[in-house]
């Protein structure tokens, strides 16, 4: 004899929950009955028991599968909380001051803790910064850009070249997650007479902004942690007095809007173009987006040029 665990359908009202009248209870599960000695024939008595057992076995197998989800629901509040602290002590980052430049960065977070990060390092070879979006998305993500971050800014006041820096952190990446975890980052060096050099691992093209005129840069390589025998190149520009060199995460160009169109270059470029500082930017994401929620971080740095000798 075969009797059906269901699922008992219930309705809240304002004294108690109550089994919901016409609703068909979802069946959880078989309670089965078999006997060689038993008559085939089960006297109705026997009947209810058995249906009082198998109502009885649902409701315990129920309450079991709300005591795990809630446990689960408990465990990833606790990681976001930890990802979410991870993630601030990544952006607070002590500004190097030096004469022939400013750094300016914000960052907009979204629901979900995700993997970017910036830094910036005064070396003897100039000023370097670094923007980086980890993939994914929770503790795993900030785990691996706070060790990212740790490792850029160790190479680059040990005096490593931008290139020797991208190789080193390409290959400890590739060894240890064996391609499932990768990272973009762009990563660049200031010196002060302007001389800008660039290494893009996979990231959203900077730009370059001068007297209102935007460029933008199409160098590029792989993203770091893909393939450890990665060959890396950089990149040179000049750098005018007053010229903006603003590096962004793809969550400011994927921002979406109710209707699902992208934010994308076009509009970043026109904000950059119209506004002397960041703020643009982000006032044009947030008007574009109209209360829409951010699915990616938007992290934007700014990078602006002084010549010391004016």
């Amino acid at each position: 004899m075969c009797i059906p665990l269901r699922k008992m359908q219930v309705q809240q009202t304002r004294d108690a929950q109550t089994p919901a009248p016409g609703i068909a209870a979802q069946a959880m599960g078989v309670l089965y009955v078999d006997s060689r000695f038993a008559s085939r024939d089960i006297s109705g008595v026997s009947q209810d028991i058995l249906h009082a057992i198998a109502t009885e076995a649902a409701s315990l197998i129920e309450n079991a599968r709300l005591v795990q989800a809630e446990e689960e629901a408990r465990r990833y509040q606790q990681e976001l909380t930890i990802a979410a602290s991870i993630q601030q002590r990544l952006m607070q980052v002590k500004i190097p001051e030096v004469p022939f430049a400013k750094i300016r960065p914000r960052n907009l977070q979204c629901k979900e803790i995700g993997g970017d990060f910036y830094d910036a390092v005064n070396t003897k070879d100039g000023l370097a910064v670094v923007l980086a979006d980890v993939s994914g998305k929770g503790v795993s993500a900030a785990l691996m850009a706070s060790t990212l971050q740790g490792m850029i800014y160790s190479h680059l006041t040990a005096g490593m070249s931008l290139l020797d820096v991208v190789t080193a952190v390409n290959r400890f990446f590739s060894e240890k997650m064996g391609g499932e975890k990768y990272a973009t980052l762009l990563l660049v060096r200031l010196r002060r007479d302007g001389e800008l050099e660039y290494v893009n691992c996979g990231h959203v093209p900077p730009l370059l902004v001068c007297a209102g005129e935007v460029i933008r840069p199409t160098h590029g390589n792989v993203p770091v942690g893909l393939l450890a025998d990665a060959t890396f190149e950089s990149s040179t520009c000049q750098m005018k007095s007053g010229d903006r060199f603003i590096l962004v995460t793809d969550g400011v160009t994927e921002a979406e809007n109710a209707m699902g169109d992208f934010f994308d270059d076009s509009r970043l470029e026109a904000a950059a173009s119209k506004s002397p500082t960041l703020e643009g930017i982000f006032s044009a994401v947030t008007e574009f987006c109209a209360g829409n929620p951010l699915s990616d971080d938007c992290t934007v740095v700014e990078l602006c040029y002084s010549s010391p000798e004016e």
